[in-house]
């Protein structure tokens, strides 16, 4: 079952969000995390869930969530005519519950969400070096468009 994520998920979503970060601090150490990030996850969660513009979309399996998207509209800059858009932040399926078609159901209320919001456009940053991200993402129909450096100063 595809739902709006609830306060009371937050603690469960986290145990998902772990594997996320775990995942991408593999692939680059750019993406280390704070030491008490599963306290401030729950705190941003939170926020996230009782913020408007803001979403958590789980699926929830056997009283389990095993999959889960986050969502938000960010304005931009007041000299672009595209001047909202929805941006989806993580997105994570466990890896037992993979090759379901949950993902697909999450970007699809994704989208629905952002469509209720007269929103045209969909925005996700995805590592580059996360080949298997990448691949999925333009499998949805997503295109690069812009490319993000880093350096150290």
């Amino acid at each position: 079952m595809i739902r709006k994520a609830k306060i009371e998920d937050v603690e469960e979503i986290a145990k998902l969000q772990k594997e996320y970060m775990q995942y991408h601090m593999a692939q680059d150490p750019y993406f280390e995390f704070k030491k008490n990030i599963s306290k401030l996850w729950k705190d941003y969660a939170e926020q996230i869930i009782r913020d408007p513009k803001q979403l958590i979309v789980v699926v929830e399996e056997d009283e389990k969530i095993v999959a889960y998207m986050t969502a938000r509209i960010v304005e931009k800059a007041p000299i672009y005519k595209i001047d909202k858009v929805g941006q989806i932040g993580d997105a994570y399926v466990s890896l037992n519950y993979r090759k379901r078609g949950l993902f697909t159901q999450l970007l699809e209320d994704i989208k629905k969400w952002f469509r209720s919001k007269k929103l045209k456009y969909i925005e996700h940053p995805v590592s580059a070096n996360n080949p298997l991200g990448r691949q999925v993402w333009k499998k949805k129909g997503f295109e690069e468009y812009m490319i993000w450096v880093k350096r150290k100063i």
